[in-house]
Parts: structure tokens; C-alpha cells; sequence
């Protein structure tokens, strides 16, 4: 029953936002995540020419596997990315501060120039099946269009959490239809870690379209994933935002915080 209501929302609830005119109105917008374990307030000011890759790029940045006691790292991206010319609101995800020296959390930041709100919403996980739980950033753009931005990062081999995972989308689908759905992040998907015939055996997997379908990691490894439903996906082109060289310093300075590329997709949305 819960395949089918995925099933059906995901079909039949496209909203259009009208303007004043009463034609619906596009707007360009990056939706970008990126597993950057190592990023921290230290790195920030070595990773510059990172950082300008990313604010030239991306109207939302999702930052995964971010360590939870990192609880002023939100701030500081804001007001480096201000140095740097972009104007972003970032938002630390909820996470259990009792255990917030051990887990992880996720900071979305969104552009200004873009999107009039971004509110965190928590995702109650009160069978604690996951050592970072989901966190929904609601973005309202600036052309009326409403998107839901639901970072994730898995564990290495963990079939439970990807099994369990389809919950929370059922969740994120069923009471947030009128919303655009991008979720993303270390799925581990590649075949190191996972069957091809157990990702597809995901109901989530099946339905939703995987706009990354290149290798996403140094090593060559298609662990990334960013997933939206396939009508909206039909205005969207995924890709890694980094083709690494090592002779180039946004590279070189990529390699201090991660040995994964960000992953973007270049939509258009009304």
C-alpha cells in the first residue's frame, strides 16, 4: 500500500505556480550535495577556490557526513561565501545532542538571490534506525515554486538503512506532494558495496530517477546519488560538479576535505 501512494503522488502531483500574469514563470536552479566529511572551520580558508566552484555553481549546497560537533561551521560558510562575492543562508540539519560527538549531521545552504525561505524540518526517527537522521530543507524559490532538499549519507554495506530509507521518502512524497523532491548524497551504491539487483529491489530505486550516472569519487566508485521524481526530472541534467585534475588547485584543495566530487542537478523549475 505505501508503494502505491509513493507511486501515485509521484505521477499525478505536479503543482505550477502561476504569476501575476497567469503564465507559470521558470527559474534556473542548482540543486548540489556533497560528502565533506573532513570540512571543517579550520579548512574553510584553504578551500577558496572550492568554495567560488561552489557558490558559482549551486543555489542549494547539502554538506554530508558533516561532524556534529561542527555547531558553528553554518555561520562560517555564510560569511566566507559573503567574502566571496555569494550571498547563502546555511542551516545546520537536527541531530541528538547527547550523542553529537559521535554522529553526524547535514548544513544546507541556499542562495539568496533565489530562494525567499529555507526552514529545517525534522524527521522524527523514533525507531533510531539511522546514526545521522534525515533532516527536510524546505526552500520556497523566489518564482512561488516550493522544493524539499532531504540530504542523506548511509553506512558502508548497510542494506538496513537503505531498506529503512524508503520510509522517509514515502514520508517526504505523501505529506510534502505540492513540493519538488531532490534527494541525495553517499548511497553507496556502486557495486563494491551493493548488488545491482538489491538497489533495484528498492521501491524508491525503481520509481524516483537518478540524475548521477557517472563515477563520483576519486577512485572511480558510483556511490552518489541525486534522485527526484521523473517529471520533475525531465527539466533537470545531473552531473559531477568536479572533473578532477591533480594539477589543479580546486582539485588539490577538494582533496582536503573529501575523495568525493559534489554532484549537481541543473533544473528548471515552476
Amino acid at each position: 500500500m505505501r508503494g502505491i501512494l509513493l507511486l501515485l503522488f509521484l505521477s499525478y502531483c505536479v503543482t505550477v505556480d502561476e504569476s501575476i500574469d497567469g503564465k507559470a514563470k521558470s527559474i534556473q536552479f542548482n540543486v548540489c550535495f556533497w560528502r565533506a566529511e573532513k570540512l571543517n572551520s579550520k579548512i574553510l580558508n584553504d578551500t577558496k577556490n572550492l568554495l567560488v566552484t561552489l557558490g558559482s555553481n549551486c543555489d542549494s549546497i547539502s554538506f554530508t557526513e558533516i561532524k556534529a560537533d561542527n555547531e558553528g561551521l553554518p555561520n562560517e560558510l555564510e560569511n566566507i561565501f559573503s567574502k566571496l562575492g555569494y550571498n547563502y543562508t546555511c542551516l545546520d540539519s537536527f541531530h541528538d545532542e547527547k550523542t553529537h560527538l559521535t554522529h553526524t549531521k547535514y548544513i544546507t545552504c541556499a542562495n539568496n538571490n533565489k530562494v525567499v525561505e529555507i526552514k529545517p524540518f525534522e524527521y522524527a526517527d523514533t525507531r533510531r534506525d539511522f546514526s545521522s537522521p534525515p533532516t527536510f530543507f524546505f526552500l520556497e524559490l523566489t518564482n512561488g515554486t516550493k522544493a524539499n532538499i532531504l540530504p542523506f549519507h548511509a553506512h558502508a554495506g548497510n542494506k538496513n538503512e537503505l531498506i529503512d530509507f524508503e520510509r522517509v521518502v514515502n514520508f517526504s512524497f505523501q505529506q510534502f506532494s505540492e513540493r519538488k523532491t531532490f534527494l541525495g548524497g553517499d548511497f553507496y551504491t556502486d557495486k563494491k558495496y551493493h548488488s545491482e539487483s538489491f538497489l533495484k529491489s528498492l521501491l524508491y530505486f525503481q520509481i524516483l530517477k537518478n540524475l548521477i550516472l557517472e563515477p563520483t569519487t576519486i577512485s572511480g566508485e558510483k556511490n552518489d546519488i541525486l534522485m527526484t521524481d521523473k517529471i520533475t526530472a525531465l527539466n533537470c541534467k545531473g552531473n559531477t560538479l568536479i572533473k578532477y585534475s591533480s594539477s589543479s588547485p580546486v582539485s588539490k584543495e577538494l582533496e582536503l576535505v573529501s575523495n568525493h566530487f559534489p554532484i549537481i542537478a541543473q533544473c528548471k523549475l515552476k
